[in-house]
């Protein structure tokens, strides 16, 4: 039940970025990304991709490891910038630690599925 619902909430992620295009694009811009579109198409490939791959319980340990690697990265190019420039602090700092908890899901995950 965990992982599907970490699942779901990589899906429902991907679906906003997909609906919400200009405006992501937008927030990834003013972040200063390189290459937004490109980095936007492959962060709703990999929220789809690996959120289905979860709830379905395929490809386990490459899935878990490339949403740890996106949701790092994704946590260290935008809401950690903001709260480290105190640009939207208030709105950052939640969202660096609800990350964690997901990274913490994921890591737990791997490690239950011996169990």
């Amino acid at each position: 039940m965990g992982r599907g619902l970490i699942a779901i909430s990589f899906i429902v992620s991907a679906i906003g970025k997909a609906s919400n295009w200009k405006d992501t694009i937008g927030l990834m811009q003013m972040h200063r990304m390189p290459w937004p579109t490109l980095g936007l198409t492959s962060a709703i490939l990999i929220e789809i991709v690996g959120g289905v791959c979860l709830l379905i319980g395929t490809f386990l340990y490459p899935t878990v490891i490339a949403l740890f690697a996106y949701v790092a990265l994704a946590t260290a190019f935008i809401p950690l910038q903001d709260a480290l420039k105190n640009q939207g602090r208030e709105s950052a700092v939640p969202v660096i630690g609800s990350n964690i908890a997901i990274l913490g899901g994921l890591v737990l995950m791997l490690a239950l599925k011996g169990v």
